[in-house]
């Protein structure tokens, strides 16, 4: 009679299981629809890369820009810096 009741148990375990993926099925069905829906609205939503090589080329002449005149400020102050002579 054990063995009848391990078998009701499991059993139960199963469907439980069953169950749980079941809805987790379910669940995946419906967020991967939901992903579909969102491509579709994006579909025209996005930059080409002839649009948008003219932003890159002039952000990196601006970084480029600043890089340099705070390369130039560290030579100029290097180069200005008056020696000090410490005697002793």
């Amino acid at each position: 009679m054990a063995k009848g009741g391990n078998n009701n148990s499991q059993s139960i375990n199963t469907a439980s299981q069953l169950a749980t993926l079941s809805a987790n099925t379910q669940n995946m069905a419906n967020d991967i629809a939901d992903i579909k829906d969102d491509i579709k609205d994006l579909k025209g939503n996005y930059v080409t890369k002839d649009r948008f090589d003219p932003v890159e080329k002039v952000v990196y002449g601006l970084v480029a820009l600043i890089l340099l005149a705070v390369v130039g400020t560290v030579i100029t102050l290097v180069l200005n810096h008056p020696l000090t002579v410490v005697s002793h």
